[in-house]
């Protein structure tokens, strides 16, 4: 896939809009799996070498068909399942780190030639737009997610917010106070300044995790249109679970259609669907 641009380049400078509609049609996802065939081998002896390999391939979605949010009235869509389930598959396929297939034959077990064939289309569209004409960079800019494993870097608390150097103190204080965290970064001595440990060692997972959530509204330049909350609040006290929920419900993401994936069903209680 092309990293800057598709056959659908470049998306309206809007897409996608507030509310924005997620629409899976017939998505289906295999993973091969590739093992070497121990027993078959070349020659005998210390030289011997393995002859072939094995592969088969694992279903993680199969003939999914859904429609997502596209209103103020289901701006927050909870999704819980089984670990293996294929929650997360669903928000990597969002994101096109993994490719879907559109299953046109719903009840067969084959695997479908690749996705980006000439002669058909991409199962998974937001707003009506075909997700696999456009660049991955073109899809991946325009949304945002929070993984269970936050990513921080070495380096000061302003540098893990705004690693661009994009916007003003102003605007850093105001995202922190937006995420629960401008009490705790105003009593750093070092405020902005304060240096975070390698992966963000220093900090509690709860903080790392609204770090990035505050990054997440800075990067977008507040204008958040969808983001996936994929696990982000599995390693966390129930508390701090609230804290998160409680700030991609305000205002700052009021705009935003919200895949919230979790395994507790407390997280997505308050999901408007």
């Amino acid at each position: 896939a092309s990293w800057s641009h598709g056959p659908a380049s470049p998306p309206s400078p809007d897409w996608p809009s507030p509310f924005c509609r997620i629409v899976f049609d017939n998505a289906s996802l295999h993973y091969r799996l590739i093992n070497p065939t121990a027993s078959s081998t070349i020659g005998t002896g210390p030289d011997s070498c393995p002859n072939s390999t094995t592969s088969h391939t694992l279903q993680a979605l199969r003939s999914l068909k859904l429609s997502l949010g596209g209103s103020h009235r289901e701006r927050l869509i909870g999704i819980c399942g089984r670990t293996g389930a294929g929650k997360s598959t669903l928000a990597a396929s969002l994101f096109r780190l993994v490719e879907a297939q559109r299953d046109e034959m719903p009840n067969s077990n084959y695997v479908q030639e690749p996705l980006h064939s000439s002669d058909r289309s991409g199962p998974i569209f937001v707003d009506g737009v075909d997700i696999s004409l456009l660049g991955l960079h073109e899809v991946r800019s325009r949304f945002s997610i929070l993984p269970q494993e936050s990513t921080l870097f070495s380096g000061s608390l302003r540098f893990n917010l705004d690693p661009l150097e994009e916007h003003s103190d102003v605007e850093l204080w105001s995202a922190l106070d937006a995420s629960h965290l401008g009490l705790w970064a105003r009593e750093l001595s070092k405020g902005l300044d304060f240096e975070c440990g390698e992966a963000g060692s220093n900090l509690s997972v709860g903080q790392r995790q609204l770090i990035c959530l505050a990054r997440v509204f800075l990067s977008s330049g507040g204008q958040v249109r969808l983001l996936v909350l994929d696990e982000a609040t599995s390693a966390m006290d129930p508390t701090t679970d609230q804290l998160v929920m409680q700030t991609v419900k305000s205002a700052w993401f009021s705009n935003a259609t919200i895949l919230i994936i979790a395994h507790r069903l407390t997280t997505i209680f308050d999901a408007d669907r």
